[in-house]
């Protein structure tokens, strides 16, 4: 896997317990993995294009993804990924 890549099983038992350990369809979790990694590519070449715009030091964009993957679902919550997909 390269440093970039998500690992899918982590993000699986993230949502799953988001979700209070509600089984998921496989195409509905496919669906939300989808769109989450479209989600952190954004957000991780906007943080990098404004750090490099900063003159601040370097930051790599698996780095600044890395930081995302363990934060972002914490912040969307059981409601807006059950509003949007269930």
């Amino acid at each position: 896997m390269r440093s970039d890549e998500f690992d899918r099983e982590k993000l699986r038992k993230i949502i799953t317990k988001k979700l209070g350990g509600m089984k998921l369809a496989p195409n509905v979790e496919l669906l939300i993995y989808l769109d989450f990694l479209c989600f952190m590519e954004d957000l991780a070449k906007s943080a990098e294009a404004t750090s490099l715009k900063k003159n601040h030091s370097a930051v790599n964009r698996s780095d600044i993804m890395e930081a995302l993957e363990v934060c972002l679902i914490d912040l969307t919550g059981r409601d807006t990924l059950t509003w949007f997909y269930i």
